[in-house]
């Protein structure tokens, strides 16, 4: 039995290669359209809470939000994913060998109530037999994404593996055939299907992806109840399904709406009948059928979406989200100038050329700015950060984070020319009360946006950038003073407030 993990797939070609992968027609049209593809088969789901769950969750992120990827395949959304035990029938397929003998004629109904009550009594003897569950798993890679995209698996040790085989006999003698593949058929969970073929640049793509999530996935899992259940095409949008218990099993399938990030969409329509059942110990009468209201799939995505926010690595979501982390590193920049704000004023009341401007002849040739007008100045610009704090919540939630942030950027150029050249103190007041405002803006939004806009595991590190984008600005102050220190005109405190 091999362990071999890879990443890597290649394409498989031969002179006979058909137009489209395996499946069309027979399950979707050339451009997506789900067929009538009805029959049963035998499943175990992966588990809300198994840990293959958040690689398996990055990968169909990354898969979905890819350019070109996206388009080349139809993703299975993630309550679907499971692990076929044993195929059943299906009504299109009738050769030899792919019915039980003797049922070939059998309306598919028919055959399905007839092999439902064999499993049934199969279910009782599994336990005794050593074949129940939980099934002990482990990844071993990708499969060759020639039909569709998915994780090849195996039993966790050679034991496992041969009481899964065991598991798959039991099943189809139970059944009544076993399928031409019987004997070769490997264990996979199925991710997507493939519209297209994947080649040339898109198979690198595709390998790249593959290399990105591989360690995530390479790991063992379990496997729970075993599940018969009938299924009328590979995509089925009614909105009736019966209740999931622990006796009885519902396919839920989402499907990805080209035109929206997360439309809703069922996959199958079904009806699950239990083999077994841990806590009870026997099969009991399924629950009855209801209708599932559009808030239970809300709140299922968003408990999905926030499950798969928390597993993002740091690489990870910096390839999934690098328009807002750089939205985010542009507004916190802003926070630069606040900084550099809270240094000037107050370094400048003892620069001469300032006081010369601005102050009163103290004494022959030395000039000094009034006790009252210092503290004026060195909270002018404090009352307006004041101001703007208080502005900051209403005018983001109404106009959005980045209209804002430009607004104040904009209403900052305009500002600068007050205080630039400002003839008198109080007109150097009404500036620094005025550039105040905006400042206040670019204090709060920056670390709002990165807390609600980035993902979980980037937050700390955009934060913390706001705070360094303060000292930043700090530093450009002290050093731009320390530049204009030799110049004896105006320009001496004219550049510091330009550089504003």
């Amino acid at each position: 039995m091999s362990t071999t993990a890879s990443a890597v797939t290649t394409t498989i070609t031969t002179p006979q290669r058909p137009l489209y992968p395996i499946g069309i027609p027979e399950k979707f049209s050339s451009d997506g359209v789900v067929h009538r593809f009805p029959g049963n088969t035998t499943v175990c789901h992966v588990p809300p809470e198994s840990p293959l769950q958040p690689g398996m969750n990055a990968l169909h992120a990354s898969l979905s939000s890819h350019p070109v990827l996206s388009k080349l395949v139809h993703l299975l959304p993630k309550p679907s994913w499971h692990m076929t035990v044993v195929d059943g029938v299906r009504d299109t397929e009738c050769e030899p060998g792919m019915w039980p003998p003797g049922m070939e004629k059998l309306p598919l109904d028919e055959c399905t109530r007839e092999l439902s009550t064999k499993l049934r009594a199969v279910g009782l003897e599994l336990e005794k037999e050593g074949l129940a569950p939980p099934y002990k798993m482990r990844v071993r890679g990708f499969d060759p994404a020639v039909i569709g995209i998915g994780l090849e698996i195996e039993g966790a040790s050679p034991e496992e593996e041969k009481r899964l085989r065991r598991l798959r006999d039991r099943i189809s003698d139970a059944l009544g055939f076993r399928a031409p593949n019987h004997e070769t058929y490997g264990f996979h969970i199925t991710m997507a299907y493939l519209m297209r073929h994947i080649d040339g640049e898109n198979r690198d793509a595709l390998n790249r992806v593959f290399a990105q999530h591989l360690p995530a996935l390479q790991r063992e899992f379990d496997l729970g109840s075993l599940e018969f259940c009938t299924f009328e095409d590979i995509i089925t949008t009614s909105p009736t399904l019966p209740k999931s218990s622990s006796l009885s099993a519902q396919f839920q399938r989402y499907r990805r709406d080209n035109e929206e990030d997360s439309t809703l969409a069922l996959l199958h329509q079904h009806l699950a009948i239990l083999l077994l059942s841990i806590t009870m110990g026997r099969p009991s009468e399924d629950p009855p059928v209801e209708t599932l209201k559009p808030q239970a799939y809300d709140i299922s995505d968003a408990q999905d979406a926030t499950t798969q926010e928390h597993d993002l690595t740091f690489f990870q979501a910096l390839s999934l989200y690098p328009t807002g982390v750089c939205w985010s590193i542009a507004m916190s920049t802003a926070v630069v100038m606040e900084g550099y704000d809270t240094k000037l004023i107050g370094t400048l009341f003892a620069q001469p050329t300032f006081q010369k401007a601005f102050g009163h002849e103290v004494k022959p040739g030395s000039y000094q700015i009034s006790a009252p007008w210092q503290t004026g100045l060195s909270n002018g610009s404090t009352a307006g950060q004041l101001l703007g704090l208080l502005l900051a919540g209403y005018v983001s939630e109404r106009f959005g984070f980045r209209k804002t942030m430009l607004a104040g950027m904009t209403g900052v150029i305009g500002l600068i020319f007050i205080t630039f050249f400002a003839p008198s103190l109080a007109v150097l007041e009404v500036g620094q009360v005025l550039f105040g405002i905006p400042l206040g803006l670019f204090q709060t939004i920056p670390v709002v946006y990165a807390l609600e806009i980035s993902p979980l595991c980037l937050r700390a590190y955009l934060t913390n950038y706001v705070n360094f984008c303060w000292a930043f600005g700090q530093l450009i102050a002290t050093g731009t003073l320390r530049g204009v220190l030799p110049i004896t005109t105006h320009w001496a405190y004219r550049i510091p407030f330009a550089v504003q």
